[in-house]
């Protein structure tokens, strides 16, 4: 019953039944015991009679705790941290502890693989999605994973991007670019979420091309991976997304990624939409502003920022004014040793001491009185700061 426990616990006691109902009916589900040695080589994979119980089991659950379930597979969820016994219920379901471990390394169980690959057409999506990352982490030799992106299902060839994006399978890197061309955007939304997963910079080509996409869905996955490929290369195409793009959540995709690119000669894209009219995007070129390499000269839209109606924008423009230590910022920032965000109040303060403002020292020193101990804390040392410098 210790398989039964595991569902119960993960996916409620409303499926208590459902539960109990497959473990009889699956073929000698196996009693597990587990050493140290098991633990440290991720354990031997689950069977297929393993497999089937969750996969069945998560299908039945409440939509949102399937998602939940679902997103952490390959994440650890199984983990033994609890082993001594701390921090845990005093009537716990120990007894599942097995069970539990039983799914935490590569399914090597060839009975199993079948299964999860039966699954990758499965009509619920947190099944086929579970499939997918389970089956990535398998020992299904990467031929074998990438035949399924010839088949004629595009709901299939979806699920074996993810399961190949899920793993690393690097070797699958070119079979994945072909993707990028399918007629079916989910499938090339995928591939390009994918090669984000690989981070290979030989992407970076196929990648760009797709950037002007029809399908908006494309666009934004194909803007993430380059940032997580994280090439200068792709600066330049990101930025004219990031200013031209008629979608939202791919400009918004294009801001972030170069961000994470970190070149500065993006500043002065990032910084007009900073200064445009959508606020969500203003923050999050604010944010990536911050991340610039070798960015020494703060933009006017980030002045004009820092005294912004919009908490979220002011704090974002002040985190980057901080790190871009710009003296010449000196004079914005001053107003904000007062902001009623004592984060604000600290990165001001902060940023004033590291770039020598000596103009702030009297407003500094008043902040020794703050109520916040950070902001307090600051003050002394930027105080010294200022010392340091006269």
């Amino acid at each position: 019953m210790k398989t039964a426990m595991l569902l119960v616990a993960v996916l409620g006691a409303g499926s208590a039944a459902a539960a109990t109902t497959l473990l009889t009916s699956a073929p000698h589900a196996p009693q597990v015991t587990f050493s140290s040695a098991d633990w440290d080589d991720e354990g031997p994979g689950p069977d297929s009679s393993r497999v089937a119980l969750l996969l069945q089991g998560m299908g039945r659950a409440d939509p949102v705790a399937c998602e939940m379930l679902s997103a952490q597979i390959g994440n650890g969820w199984w983990n033994r941290s609890d082993e001594l016994g701390v921090g845990r219920l005093a009537d716990a379901r120990v007894a599942a502890d097995a069970a539990r471990d039983s799914i935490s390394g590569p399914v090597r169980d060839q009975g199993a693989i079948r299964l999860l690959t039966a699954h990758l057409a499965d009509d619920d999506p947190c099944v086929r999605h579970a499939a997918a990352r389970m089956l990535g982490h398998s020992a299904m030799p990467d031929q074998q994973l990438a035949a399924l992106l010839d088949g004629s299902s595009s709901r299939v060839r979806e699920a074996a991007l993810l399961a190949i994006g899920s793993h690393d399978r690097s070797a699958l890197r070119q079979r994945v670019e072909e993707q990028l061309r399918s007629p079916d955007a989910p499938t090339a939304a995928m591939a390009a979420w994918a090669l984000g997963e690989l981070e290979d910079r030989e992407s970076v080509g196929a990648l760009e091309r797709v950037i002007g996409h029809d399908e908006a869905a494309v666009r934004t996955a194909a803007a993430w991976a380059l940032g997580q490929i994280e090439s200068v290369d792709a600066a330049a195409s990101l930025e004219r997304m990031a200013e031209r793009d008629d979608n939202r959540l791919a400009r918004l995709a294009a801001v972030q990624a170069l961000g994470d690119i970190e070149a500065g000669r993006s500043a002065p894209v990032l910084a007009r939409v900073v200064g445009g009219q959508d606020e969500r995007l203003a923050v999050a070129a604010a944010e990536a502003i911050a991340n610039l390499d070798d960015l020494e000269t703060a933009p006017p839209e980030l002045l004009r920022a820092v005294a912004s109606g919009s908490p979220p924008l002011r704090h974002a423009a002040v985190e980057a004014l901080a790190s871009i230590e710009d003296p010449a910022s000196a004079g914005a920032l001053l107003p904000l040793i007062s902001d009623p965000d004592p984060d604000t109040r600290r990165m001001v303060i902060e940023a004033l001491g590291n770039m020598g403002a000596v103009q702030a020292r009297v407003p500094i020193t008043a902040a020794l009185e703050d109520r916040d101990p950070e902001v307090r804390r600051t003050a002394v040392e930027a105080l010294a700061e200022l010392e340091d410098d006269d």
